[in-house]
C-alpha cells in the first residue's frame, strides 16, 4: 500500500513533465531550444523597471517623433505625460522583477505565458482529482480524467501558445491564479474545520487578489467566488458567537482582496493620478475601448458557435475571420456594420472543444437543486450536496461571469475565451460525472457515453492542434519551423501544399 502513493507521484510528476514539454514545443513551433519572442517583452519591460524602482518604461518616446509614428512604434502601450506604461496588470511583470532581483534571471512574456499556462493545467487538475474522490468516490474515473485532457488541450490553449505575448499572459495569468484561489477554497471546504481552515481561507484570498492584480477583469468572478466561499463556511459557524466566527473567516478571505485592490488602486494613482485610471484612456491604439449591451449576442456566437474556415490545404481548418451573425438575416438591427467595433479572427468552442457543453448539465442541475431548496426554506442535501453545489457556481463564476466583460466588449478576440474555459472544463467534468452516476439498466448506455465523449475530445484535440498551425493571425508555424511546416504538409495532404500566403480567413 505504501508503494501505491509513492506511483501515483511519480507518474503526476511524468505527466506534469511531459505536458510542460508539449506546452514548450507549441509554443516554440517545435524547436524546443527557442521561443520566438512574437511580442514586445512589453512585461519583460516592465519586470526591469520595477527592479528598478519605477513604474512606468524605461524607453521614452522621442518628443519630436510625430503622434502616428509614436503610436505606430509603441502600439497598445499607454502614453501619459510623455512615459510609457502598461495597462495590463502587474502581477506577471512583478513575478518577473522578484525573479530578476533575487535570481538574475530575465524571463520573456513568452516563457512566462507558457508557465502560467502549465500552472493553471496543474492546479485545475488537481481541483478534478479531488473533486472525484470527494464526491464521486467508487464510481468511473473516465469523466476526470476526459476533463483533465480537456483543461490541457481545449480551445483556446493552442492558439494562445502561437503567441503568448503580453495580452495571452495577463489572461492566462488571471486565470491561473483564480484556478488556485478555487483549488485552495475547495481545500479549505472540504477539510475538517481546524486551525489550518482560516490560513487556507487567507491563502485563497491572495490568489484571488493576484488573479485580479493580473487582469481586473476578473473582478466580478473573483468577488463571487469570495462570497461564495464565506457563504458556505457560514453554515459551519457554532450557535454561540456565530457573528465573530463568520467576520473571522471573511477577514481571512476578505481582507488580502481588500489589500490586493488597493494596492492597485495605488498602482493606477502613481502612474495616472487616479486610483480608477487603468491607462486604457491613454492607449496608443487606432481604437478606443468602450463597451455596450448591443455586443453581447454577437460576441456569444463568435464565442460559442462561429464555424471555423475551411481550407483545401493543410492544415485544412483556420481561425475565420468575421462574418457576420446568422441571426442578423432575422434582425437587421443586430448588425454592427460600423467603425466602432473589431471581431478577430475566432472559433467557437462548439466546433473545437464541444467537451465545454456539458457544463450545461451541472448549472442546470444547481439551478434545479437551488429551486428545490428555495420551496422548501431548507438546504436539503438529498438533491445534491452543498460542497459540491459550491464547486458547480465556482464553476459558473470562473466561465459565465468571468466572460460578462468580454462579452459588453467592442473588440472579441480567440484569447479572451481563455477567460472562461478553466470554468467550463470544471463544470463540464461535474455535469458529466453526475450524468455518468445516474443509475441506469443498461451498462451499454454508460459505454456509449464514454465511447461518445472520448472521441468528442480527441477530435477537439485535433481540431486545437490543426489551428495551432496558423494560430491567432495566420502562418505561426511556417514562418517560425519551415521545415517542419512542410513534412507535417506533405504528411497529411496527398500532393505538395503551396506556402500559405493568403490570412484574410
Amino acid at each position: 500500500m505504501a508503494r501505491r502513493p509513492a506511483a501515483r507521484a511519480v507518474l503526476a510528476v511524468a505527466g506534469v513533465v511531459a505536458l510542460a514539454a508539449v506546452y514548450v514545443f507549441l509554443a516554440t513551433a517545435g524547436r524546443m531550444t527557442r521561443f520566438p519572442h512574437i511580442g514586445h517583452g512589453y512585461y519583460e519591460q516592465l519586470a526591469v523597471a520595477f527592479a528598478d524602482g519605477h513604474v512606468d518604461l524605461v524607453q521614452r518616446p522621442d518628443p519630436a517623433t510625430s503622434a502616428e509614428d509614436v503610436r505606430e512604434q509603441y502600439w497598445d502601450l499607454s502614453l501619459h505625460h510623455g512615459r510609457l506604461y502598461l495597462y495590463w496588470g502587474p502581477v506577471p511583470a512583478l513575478i518577473g522583477a522578484a525573479l530578476l532581483r533575487w535570481f538574475a534571471i530575465s524571463v520573456p512574456d513568452d516563457p512566462l505565458t507558457i508557465a502560467f499556462a502549465l500552472a493553471r493545467t496543474v492546479l485545475g487538475a488537481m481541483l478534478l482529482v479531488r473533486a472525484k474522490r470527494h464526491f464521486f468516490r467508487g464510481h468511473a474515473w473516465w469523466p476526470t480524467w476526459m476533463g483533465v485532457a480537456t483543461l490541457a488541450f481545449g480551445a483556446p490553449l493552442t492558439l494562445i501558445s502561437a503567441r503568448p505575448a503580453v495580452y495571452e499572459a495577463a489572461i492566462v495569468s488571471g486565470q491561473c491564479f483564480l484556478v488556485a484561489a478555487t483549488y485552495v477554497a475547495f481545500v479549505a471546504l472540504t477539510r475538517p474545520r481546524g486551525p489550518i481552515t482560516r490560513p487556507l481561507l487567507c491563502l485563497a484570498g491572495i490568489c484571488l487578489a493576484l488573479g485580479v492584480a493580473s487582469r481586473l477583469a476578473q473582478l466580478l468572478a473573483a468577488v463571487g467566488i469570495a462570497a461564495l466561499t464565506l457563504a458556505e463556511t457560514a453554515g459551519d459557524a457554532p450557535k454561540r458567537g456565530r457573528l465573530r466566527f463568520w467576520l473571522l473567516d471573511a477577514t481571512a478571505l476578505g481582507a488580502p482582496l481588500v489589500a490586493g485592490l488597493g494596492g492597485l488602486g495605488a498602482y493606477n494613482r502613481a502612474r495616472f493620478g487616479s486610483v480608477f485610471d487603468t491607462g486604457l484612456r491613454h492607449q496608443l491604439s487606432q481604437w478606443t475601448f468602450h463597451n455596450g449591451f448591443r455586443f453581447v449576442l454577437p460576441n456569444l456566437y463568435s464565442y460559442i458557435a462561429k464555424p471555423p474556415g475551411v481550407v483545401p490545404h493543410f492544415p485544412f481548418i483556420r481561425a475565420a475571420g468575421w462574418d457576420g451573425c446568422p441571426l442578423w438575416t432575422a434582425i437587421p438591427e443586430l448588425s454592427l456594420h460600423g467603425p466602432d467595433y473589431l471581431f478577430e479572427a475566432n472559433v467557437g468552442f462548439l466546433w473545437t472543444t464541444p467537451f465545454y457543453a456539458f457544463a450545461l448539465i451541472a448549472w442546470l442541475a444547481l439551478a434545479r437543486w437551488a429551486l428545490r431548496s428555495a420551496w422548501r426554506r431548507s438546504l436539503a442535501p438529498s438533491a445534491m450536496a452543498p460542497r459540491l453545489a459550491w464547486l458547480v457556481a465556482a464553476s459558473f463564476m470562473l466561465s459565465t461571469v468571468s466572460m460578462i466583460p468580454c462579452l459588453v466588449a467592442f473588440v472579441s478576440a480567440a484569447r479572451y475565451l481563455a477567460d472562461a474555459t478553466a470554468g467550463l472544463a470544471l463544470g463540464a467534468t461535474l455535469g458529466l460525472s453526475l450524468l455518468a452516476v445516474r443509475p441506469v439498466r443498461s451498462r451499454v448506455a454508460h459505454g456509449a457515453l464514454a465511447v461518445v465523449v472520448g472521441a468528442a475530445v480527441v477530435v477537439s484535440i485535433v481540431v486545437n492542434l490543426a489551428l495551432w498551425v496558423e494560430g491567432p493571425y495566420g502562418d505561426f508555424l511556417h514562418s517560425q519551423n519551415g521545415a517542419l511546416f512542410e513534412r507535417l504538409s506533405h504528411a497529411f495532404s496527398r500532393s505538395s501544399v503551396r506556402c500559405i500566403t493568403d490570412h484574410s480567413g
